[in-house]
C-alpha cells in the first residue's frame, strides 16, 4: 500500500523504505485505473510528490535517497520521466533535463539485454514524443526482435537472460520484452 510519504516499497508495511522502482510501477497502475474511470488523483499526486524529492535539478533520479545521486541510471531516468510525462509539475522539476536524460539513457542503454530497462525506456520515449524518439524506438524494436527465439518449442519466446531472469525465467523475459515491443510501435 502507499506509504504516508507517497511512495511504495516492496512490502505493505509502513516501515519498509519506499523506492523509485516500486513507486513507478504503482503509479503506472494508477494511471491505467484513471483511464478506466477510477478516481486516483490524490494517489497520483502523492506518488509524484514523493518522486519529485528524488530528482536533482539536472533531472537525475535516485532510487531511495533524496536527490543524492550524481550519476544517471538509464532505468531510473526512464522510470522517473514516465511518471511525470504530461504532468504540468514536471516543467518545474527540470522537465527539459528529464527529456534530455531520457534520450541519453536510450542512446546509452548498452549492448547488455535488460528487458526491464527497455520497457521503461520505450514507454517513456513513446509518451514523451521527443524529436529523437521515433528513431530510438525503431532501434530498440529491432534489438528486441533480435533476441526473440525463432525455432523449436520456444519460438516466439524471449529466452535470452537479463539480470532479472534468474527470478522470473522465460515467462518474465517474454512478458517484459513483449510489453517493451508494444511500446516501441
Amino acid at each position: 500500500r502507499q506509504q504516508a510519504d507517497g511512495g511504495w516499497g516492496y512490502l505493505a508495511s509502513n516501515d519498509q523504505n519506499a523506492n523509485l522502482g516500486i513507486t513507478a510501477w504503482n503509479l503506472q497502475v494508477m494511471v491505467a485505473a484513471r483511464a478506466h474511470g477510477y478516481e486516483t488523483a490524490s494517489v497520483l499526486e502523492a506518488g509524484r510528490r514523493w518522486i519529485a524529492q528524488k530528482v536533482t535539478h539536472d533531472g537525475v533520479f535516485s532510487y531511495q535517497a533524496t536527490r543524492a545521486e550524481t550519476s544517471m541510471s538509464p532505468t531510473l531516468a526512464a522510470m522517473g520521466a514516465l511518471c511525470f510525462i504530461g504532468d504540468p509539475a514536471a516543467r518545474e522539476l527540470s522537465g527539459a533535463h528529464m527529456a534530455r536524460n531520457l534520450e541519453k539513457a536510450a542512446h546509452e542503454r548498452g549492448s547488455e539485454v535488460d528487458y526491464y530497462r527497455w520497457y521503461f525506456l520505450a514507454s517513456a520515449l513513446r509518451q514523451a514524443g521527443t524529436s529523437g524518439a521515433p528513431g530510438l524506438l525503431s532501434s530498440m524494436r529491432a534489438e528486441l526482435a533480435g533476441t526473440q527465439s525463432r525455432h523449436g518449442t520456444t519460438a516466439g519466446a524471449w529466452e535470452k537472460p537479463d539480470r532479472w531472469s534468474q527470478s522470473g525465467g522465460t515467462i518474465y523475459a517474454t512478458a517484459m520484452a513483449s510489453m517493451a515491443m508494444r511500446r516501441c510501435r
